[in-house]
């Protein structure tokens, strides 16, 4: 599919494809001269491959259909990075990318996930396109608008087009929510950070590229071109700018009760960090992790509540002897004990097995503290 979306954006490119130039470096920047006519007819077919763009990525019926338009427009984009093409194509570029941003944040939470692989590098790229500073917020704002504004998110409007769908019986697609909170963490991680909504963007976007891994990229030359701009190391050097702000809620969310969820933040956090610096990153920031997880225990959202059962699970069980050196711990022992006590009595009962497990894992400090003769002697 990747060959015949080449094929179809150099057939319309013509003598500007920047595969005439350069077969292994397509981001070439040498310009080819074409005359008016050549560019107007030119323009007319990119403007009938967008249309159909439009068309076939707005499919919810089927897959395979959405699947090979965002291809299409994948391959169209890289080819408009090249900047002579970026100037010249711009307004009609434009002119559809609002339409092609809504296309694509349905692709975000397809079912498919290579689906929203190729949504999240679509709009990266259309990221990076947009010049103007007034279009690119309204871009960036559209799509914070459909993860975090209850009353423009993506489920009221999936709902509708299904209950039409219903009517006219006609299959019914699946909403699988999962994917919609992924995004909404995205975006509450985002505002942890009080910096300008550029740098946010930024941010934005760099969790997105790391969410997403494919093993195709390693093997077409679309690996070689992401590699070539360093997304990778760019994503990971914006984020760990902000590392004091973010580690905490990153750490919770590597215990996150949708497996889906969880396994996108380990993926994140293995690019983060090597194998020998994440034994070492939380004994770094193991006072904001704590003291973090202290305050949320207690939280409304069962979410929440449960994760931080799993990961101070995982603390009691590999970090016993540093918490009982730990004075601030030691301070708040009652206090924590007396709400790991109520979150055993949770309403929601995976958040109560979480919380017994737990326990128990407290218990084994417990013993600790008051059989260790070192520990007591030095707190008596």
């Amino acid at each position: 599919m990747f060959v015949k979306g080449d094929a179809l954006v150099c057939c319309i490119l013509g003598v500007e494809t920047p595969l005439v130039n350069d077969p292994y470096l397509i981001l070439d920047e040498n310009s080819v001269k074409t005359s008016q006519d050549s560019f107007d007819d030119r323009a007319h077919l990119i403007e009938y491959l967008l249309d159909r763009i439009l068309h076939y990525s707005s499919d919810i019926n089927n897959p395979h259909t959405r699947q090979v338009s965002f291809l299409w427009l994948l391959t169209f984009l890289i080819h408009c990075r090249r900047p002579y093409l970026n100037s010249i194509y711009r307004i009609l570029f434009e002119t559809k990318i609002f339409s092609l941003q809504t296309n694509l944040i349905f692709g975000l939470i397809d079912q498919d996930e290579f689906n929203q692989e190729l949504a999240s590098k679509c709009l990266i790229y259309i990221y990076e396109i947009l010049e103007n500073e007034q279009l690119q917020m309204k871009f960036n704002q559209n799509l914070f608008e459909y993860f975090t504004d209850s009353t423009r998110s993506f489920s009221s409007q999936q709902t509708t087009v299904v209950y039409e769908l219903t009517a006219k019986q006609q299959p019914q697609t699946t909403i699988d929510n999962t994917q919609m909170i992924l995004y909404k963490e995205f975006c509450s991680l985002v505002d942890l950070l009080l910096v300008d909504r550029i740098i946010k963007s930024r941010v934005f976007y760099s969790f997105l590229y790391l969410a997403h891994e494919n093993s195709i990229w390693s093997t077409t030359r679309y690996g070689q071109i992401l590699h070539l701009h360093d997304y990778e190391q760019k994503s990971t050097e914006s984020i760990l700018i902000y590392l004091d702000k973010l580690i905490s809620r990153l750490f919770r969310l590597l215990y996150d009760p949708q497996m889906r969820i969880q396994e996108c933040f380990k993926r994140i956090w293995k690019k983060l960090f090597s194998q020998t610096k994440q034994m070492t990153i939380v004994d770094k920031y193991f006072h904001e992790i704590f003291t973090e997880f202290y305050q949320d225990m207690l939280s409304p959202r069962w979410r929440i509540r449960e994760s931080i059962q799993l990961a101070l699970f995982d603390i009691f069980r590999t970090a016993n002897r540093k918490l009982i050196d730990n004075q601030e711990y030691l301070n708040l022992f009652r206090e924590l004990f007396k709400r790991l006590l109520s979150i055993c009595d949770d309403t929601k009962e995976s958040v109560r097995k979480a919380a017994l497990t737990t326990i128990n894992a407290f218990k084994q400090n417990c013993i600790l503290l008051a059989c260790d003769p070192a520990t007591t002697i030095s707190n008596s």
